[in-house]
C-alpha cells in the first residue's frame, strides 16, 4: 500500500488549493469495473490478467499493453471475454525478471474508453514483480562444468520478435554495466550458425552485421566468460526478418467481429423496438496498425443528434496516433475531457514532447424537430392586419440545431517527469449557415384561434404544411414576414478558450504540485456579428463621446473589434464583454 498526495492549484476565475490523501492496494476497482493485480509472476511460465464488469457497460474490445520494466515499446494482447468477465495471458516467453509494466484499455461501443491505471496509464502502468524462471543451462563448448553466472547485459537491436529488413539488421548488445567481461570470449551464432569471428566487441558494445539472412524467425544465442572464467548464463532471444517491400499476405494481422442486438423497451405504457449492429475491424502490419469500430442503430434519426458511431484509428507504433470519425480526445479538464467529436484527431506523442490537434464538429446541424410547429411557427402577437384587411403572418423558425465546429490543440513538454509544462487552445462556433430558413414544404405548422380570428378572411384554424400555408397565404392577397435572423429558437453562440499549465512532481510522483490558469470568451448570440469600436460606443451608452460605457478610452484599445471576428466574435452578448479589462 502506498500513499498518494496530490496538490492542484487552478486559475479559472478563483484560485483554489486542494490536498488529497489517495491509497490503493493491489485490486483496482472504478465504478464500471474491477482490476485484481498479481502479485507476481515468473519468467516461462504464463501470466494472466483479468478484469470484471461491475455494470453493464457495453465494452466493444479490451487490450493489454506490456513492457518489461525499462522498456520504451508496449506490446499489445487482446482479452478475450465471457459474460462480464475478460482475460488475457501475457506469454511466459517474453516475461523478463526486470519486472512487469502493464495497462488495460476497454473500448466501448459509443467510442469511449476506460482504463486502469485510471491516470496516464501508459505513462504510470501496474508494475509486476517478476521471479527468474528455471532456465536450462546452455554451457560453452568445454569440459568445465561450473555454475552458470548472471550479468547485467541489455539487448540493444533487434529487439525481442522485431521485424526488420534483412539489409538493415544489425545485432548489438551492452555490457557497460558487467565490465568484467572477458572480450575474447565473446561467441554470437545466428540459429546455431557462428558469427563470432566476425562479431566485434569495444568500448562496452558487442555488435554483428551479418550481411543478407533469408526471410522469417531466427534465434540469436550470445555466450562469454568471465575474466575469472567463469560462464555466464547465456543470452538467447528470437526477431524476424521481413521480405523485401511488403508481403501482405505473411505481414498482415486481421480481426474483427460483427454482432446484432434486438431489444424491447417498455416505459410509461410505450414500447419501442429498438435494434443495432455492432462491428470492429483491426488490420496490423508491424509498423502500423489500424483499428475501425462502428454501431448502425435504429435510434438514428434526422431530428436529433446522430446515435450511430463510426470510429477509426491509425497506430504508428506508440509515437503518432490518428483519429477519425468519432473519438472522444481528452487535451485538459477546461477544453475537452471526454467529450465526443466527429471529424479528425492527432496525437504525437515523443518522450519529452507531445502535441494533440482536434478539428471537427461537436454539433450536427438539425433542421427541425419532426412534429407539427417543430420547423416553423406562427407567432400571433407580431402578425397583424391593416386598414385594408391585409394580414401579414409572421413566420418563425423553431426546433432546429447549428453545427458547432471546433478546433483545439495543446502542445505541452515534460523535462524528465520533474518539470511539465503545456498550452492550450480551443475555439468552438455555432455556424448560422449550416440551418435554412426555408429547409422543407411538408413542415407542419398549426393556425390557431388567435391567427384566424384577425380576420373572417384569413385562413381558417388547422394543420397545414408549409406549402399549403403558402398557397393559402397567395390565395387570400396576404403576406409573410419571415425574418432572416434572430429566430424564436436557439442563438448561435461562440466560445473561446485558451491557456496554460504548469506542474512538478516529488518524491518519486507520490507528492504532485499544478498550476493550470485559463480564461473563456464566450458570446451567447452572434445573430449580428461583430462590433466596431464605434459601435461599442454608441451600443453601449447611447452617445458617441469615444468612451465605452463612459469609462473606458476607445484609443487604448489597439484593434477593432471586428479584425478579431475569425477567433471570437465581440458584441453585448459575450462574456467579459471587455477582456482587456477583465
Amino acid at each position: 500500500m502506498y500513499r498518494y498526495v496530490k496538490i492542484s492549484f487552478c486559475l479559472v476565475v478563483m484560485i483554489v488549493f486542494s490536498i488529497c490523501f489517495l491509497y490503493s492496494a493491489h485490486s483496482f476497482q472504478q465504478d464500471s469495473f474491477i482490476h485484481q493485480k498479481p502479485m507476481s509472476g515468473i519468467v516461462g511460465e504464463d501470466l494472466e490478467l483479468a478484469l470484471t464488469m461491475l455494470v453493464d457497460e457495453s465494452v466493444m474490445s479490451a487490450s493489454i499493453f506490456f513492457r518489461a520494466y525499462g522498456s520504451t515499446h508496449y506490446e499489445e494482447i487482446h482479452m478475450e471475454t465471457q459474460n462480464r468477465n475478460w482475460q488475457g495471458i501475457i506469454p511466459g516467453s517474453q516475461l523478463s525478471s526486470s519486472g512487469l509494466e502493464y495497462y488495460i484499455v476497454l473500448t466501448t461501443n459509443d467510442g469511449g474508453w476506460l482504463a486502469t491505471p485510471t491516470d496516464a496509464p501508459n505513462k504510470s502502468p501496474h508494475f509486476v514483480l517478476i521471479h527468474p524462471g528455471k532456465e536450462s543451462q546452455v554451457f560453452l563448448d568445454t569440459k568445465e562444468n561450473n555454475l552458470l553466472i548472471s550479468a547485467d547485459i541489455l539487448i540493444l537491436s533487434p529487439e525481442f520478435e522485431e521485424l526488420v529488413l534483412s539489409e538493415e539488421l544489425v545485432i548489438a548488445l551492452s555490457f557497460f554495466n558487467a565490465p568484467n567481461i572477458d572480450t575474447n570470449s565473446v561467441q554470437m551464432k545466428i540459429d546455431g550458425e557462428d558469427y563470432s569471428s566476425q562479431t566485434e566487441v569495444s568500448d562496452g558494445i558487442i555488435s554483428l552485421v551479418p550481411g543478407t539472412i533469408k526471410p522469417g524467425t531466427h534465434r540469436i544465442q550470445v555466450q562469454m566468460k568471465t575474466k575469472q572464467g567463469l560462464i555466464i548464463e547465456p543470452i538467447e532471444w528470437k526477431f524476424r526478418v521481413a521480405k523485401t517491400g511488403i508481403d501482405l499476405r505473411s505481414e498482415i494481422d486481421f480481426d474483427g467481429d460483427l454482432s446484432v442486438r434486438q431489444s424491447a423497451e417498455y416505459l410509461g405504457g410505450y414500447s419501442k423496438d429498438v435494434s443495432g449492429i455492432n462491428g470492429k475491424m483491426n488490420i496490423g502490419l508491424p509498423w502500423v496498425k489500424s483499428r475501425n469500430s462502428f454501431r448502425i442503430t435504429s435510434r438514428e434519426s434526422e431530428f436529433q443528434q446522430s446515435q450511430n458511431r463510426f470510429s477509426g484509428k491509425i497506430e504508428l507504433g506508440d509515437y503518432l496516433h490518428i483519429h477519425f470519425g468519432d473519438f472522444n480526445p481528452r487535451l485538459s479538464s477546461f477544453l475537452l475531457d471526454g467529450k465526443r467529436v466527429r471529424g479528425l484527431g492527432i496525437d504525437l506523442q515523443l518522450p519529452s514532447f507531445r502535441f494533440q490537434f482536434v478539428q471537427g464538429e461537436l454539433n450536427r446541424p438539425v433542421q427541425w424537430s419532426g412534429k407539427v410547429d417543430g420547423g416553423y411557427q406562427l407567432v400571433a402577437n407580431k402578425s397583424s392586419i391593416n386598414s385594408t384587411g391585409h394580414i401579414t403572418y409572421f413566420m418563425d423558425r423553431t426546433g432546429y440545431t447549428f453545427r458547432q465546429a471546433i478546433n483545439a490543440f495543446r502542445l505541452s513538454f515534460d523535462f524528465n517527469s520533474k518539470f511539465l509544462f503545456g498550452i492550450h487552445f480551443l475555439k468552438a462556433k455555432d455556424e448560422i449557415s449550416s440551418v435554412e430558413k426555408e429547409f422543407s414544404h411538408q413542415a407542419g405548422l398549426n393556425v390557431d384561434t388567435t391567427i384566424a380570428g384577425l380576420s373572417e378572411s384569413g385562413i381558417p384554424v388547422g394543420e397545414y404544411t408549409y406549402s399549403q400555408f403558402l398557397d393559402s397565404v397567395t390565395l387570400g392577397g396576404h403576406s409573410i414576414s419571415f425574418s432572416d435572423k434572430n429566430w424564436g429558437g436557439k442563438n448561435p453562440v461562440d466560445n473561446l478558450v485558451f491557456g496554460f499549465d504548469i506542474g512538478s512532481t516529488f518524491d518519486n510522483r507520490n507528492l504532485k504540485f499544478d498550476f493550470s490558469w485559463n480564461m473563456s470568451l464566450s458570446n451567447k448570440n452572434i445573430w449580428d456579428g461583430a462590433m466596431t469600436l464605434t459601435e461599442m460606443d454608441t451600443t453601449l451608452d447611447d452617445s458617441l463621446d469615444g468612451l465605452i460605457m463612459g469609462e473606458i478610452d476607445t484609443s487604448s484599445i489597439p484593434f477593432d473589434p471586428s479584425s478579431v471576428e475569425d477567433y471570437i466574435i465581440i458584441n453585448p452578448y459575450m462574456t467579459p464583454l471587455l477582456p482587456i479589462d477583465y
